[in-house]
C-alpha cells in the first residue's frame, strides 16, 4: 500500500485542481482530429501534437492523482483507495508509453485498436472500483463526495462498455473539474501556520 507522506501546502492544492482543469480541457480535444488532420496525411507537426498532448496529459494526471492520495492521506487518514490511484498512475504510464509507440511506429493500427479497447476497459472498471472504495471516505469531501464517486462510476461503466466511449469520456471531463473543484475548497479550508 503506497502512501502520501510530507507536508500538503496550499500551493500543492492549488496547483492540483489547475491540473484537474487542464486535464478536463485536454480531454475534450478530439486527438483523432490529429490523426485524420495530421497523420493520415504525414504531416509531422501531427505526430509532434500528439505526441505533446501525450505528454502533457500524462504529467497532469500523474500529479493530480498523487495529489488527490496525499489529500486522501494527510486530511482524512484514509488509505482505502491507494492501491486502486497506484494502479491508475501506472496504467497512465504504460498507456502513455504505448500511445506514444503506436504514434512512431507504422503499420499498427488494428494492435493500437486492440490495445486502445483494453485500455478502455481496464480503466472503466479500475475507476468503478476506485469510486465505490472512496465511498467508504468519512467525509463529504466539501460535499462533492458523492457526486465525483457516482459521476467517476458512470465514466466507468461508459469507457467498459466502449460503444459509450464519448459519453464516457465526456463524464471524465465532468469529473475532473468536481475533483478540481475539491482541491480548491481544499485550499481554501487549509490552515496557514501563525508567525508570532
Amino acid at each position: 500500500m503506497d502512501q502520501e507522506t510530507g507536508t500538503l501546502t496550499k500551493d500543492r492544492l492549488v496547483g492540483a485542481g489547475w491540473a484537474s482543469v487542464g486535464n478536463a480541457t485536454l480531454s475534450m480535444i478530439p486527438l483523432i482530429l490529429l490523426y485524420l488532420f495530421g497523420m493520415e496525411s504525414g504531416m509531422g507537426m501531427g505526430k509532434l501534437a500528439t505526441e505533446g498532448l501525450t505528454l502533457v496529459s500524462m504529467m497532469l494526471t500523474l500529479f493530480l492523482l498523487k495529489s488527490f492520495r496525499r489529500l486522501l492521506n494527510t486530511r482524512f487518514q484514509f488509505h482505502v483507495v491507494d492501491d486502486y490511484i497506484s494502479v491508475l498512475i501506472w496504467g497512465n504510464i504504460v498507456t502513455s508509453a504505448l500511445t506514444l509507440l503506436f504514434v512512431e511506429l507504422d503499420g499498427m493500427e488494428e494492435t493500437a485498436n486492440m490495445v486502445n479497447v483494453f485500455t478502455f476497459i481496464f480503466f472503466g472498471i479500475v475507476s468503478i472500483m476506485f469510486s465505490m472504495r472512496l465511498l467508504r471516505l468519512n467525509d463529504s469531501l466539501f460535499g462533492l463526495l458523492k457526486p465525483f464517486c457516482y459521476t467517476t462510476v458512470v465514466m466507468g461503466i461508459c469507457l467498459a462498455a466502449i460503444i459509450l466511449i464519448p459519453l464516457g469520456v465526456f463524464l471524465g471531463a465532468v469529473s475532473d473539474i468536481i475533483l478540481a473543484t475539491i482541491f480548491f475548497r481544499a485550499s481554501e479550508q487549509l490552515v496557514s501556520p501563525v508567525v508570532l
